[in-house]
């Protein structure tokens, strides 16, 4: 008998991205009936799925109360979430970065609750002449800001509510220069990496703004290193994509811990795949 497995999306995507629809076959061959999901659909009965994994729900940092909401219900009707609940709730605002930092994670310098009036003083402390200022609570780029030391125009830019809802770090050059490196896990176990570099117009790593995307091969330190992040939460994971700027001498600095609905690249690493599908196995088998 099939069992049933939720795919959470997002009403204005409306289907799976191809990554996702690559895991559905090979899913069903271990006995898992996929579909595809709204995470905010109201008419969902939880309690008559086995599971659900977060996936593309992009829109969630809009609507974040009713999201935590969300996973909640399916935690409390016995519907297995992936990742679960706890991890949401500490991976959906970017204070988890002050938290890693002082477990000695190597994290690009972070400040939270920066007035407007202070934002000039970290040029001098995070000794750079381009600062980014960034949404506590957001995903895929938006709504970053970037101030230049010496550009006032940019200074208009800064929102209001910089102090409670926004934090602020240097600009990293290497990431214009070298690229950004996404390490992706199963189980917290590596399965493979992509370079992502920003196109010349840009600074952002994503391909819809014109980035170019290629799979890499990290270091067996890189590896270790961020395999030392995961190991930070305590929690099992079945997926979870480290975001870091490689540095030298082989380390890096982290930009991201992606737990909650990151894109995986499978279709860089076909082998990927299978990985996805034994850990999920291995995790409901060990819940049930």
């Amino acid at each position: 008998m099939m069992r049933s497995c939720l795919f959470l999306t997002c009403k204005q995507l409306g289907h799976a991205i191809p990554d996702d629809h690559l895991l559905f076959e090979p899913m069903g061959k271990a006995g898992w009936q996929v579909k595809e999901v709204p995470w905010n659909a109201v008419d969902v009965d939880w309690k008559s799925h086995h599971c659900a994994v977060l996936r593309s729900t992009w829109d969630y940092t809009t609507h974040i109360e009713d999201f935590l909401q969300m996973t909640d219900q399916i935690e409390q009707s016995g519907c297995k979430l992936f990742n679960p609940p706890k991890i949401v709730r500490w991976n959906g605002r970017k204070t988890y970065l002050g938290d890693l930092a002082s477990q000695g994670i190597s994290v690009v310098p972070t400040q939270y609750k920066v007035s407007r009036e202070q934002i000039s003083e970290f040029f001098e402390s995070f000794e750079t002449e381009t600062l980014v200022v960034k949404p506590i609570v957001g995903a895929k780029s938006s709504h970053i800001v970037l101030v230049h030391r010496n550009d006032p125009a940019s200074y208009a830019k800064l929102p209001r509510n910089l102090q409670s809802d926004y934090f602020v770090q240097p600009f990293i050059g290497e990431i214009k220069r070298s690229g950004e490196m996404s390490m992706i896990f199963f189980g917290k176990r590596f399965s493979h990496a992509v370079l992502k570099k920003p196109s010349e117009m840009d600074f952002r790593t994503q391909a819809e703004y014109g980035a170019m995307i290629s799979r890499c091969v990290p270091s067996q330190r890189q590896i270790e290193m961020a395999q030392e992040i995961l190991n930070c939460v305590e929690e099992d994971l079945l997926y979870a994509r480290v975001d870091v700027v490689p540095q030298d001498r082989g380390g890096f600095v982290l930009m991201e811990l992606e737990l909650i609905e990151p894109s995986l690249f499978l279709t860089y690493a076909p082998e990927s795949v299978e990985h996805f599908v034994r850990t999920f196995s291995e995790m409901v088998a060990g819940t049930s």
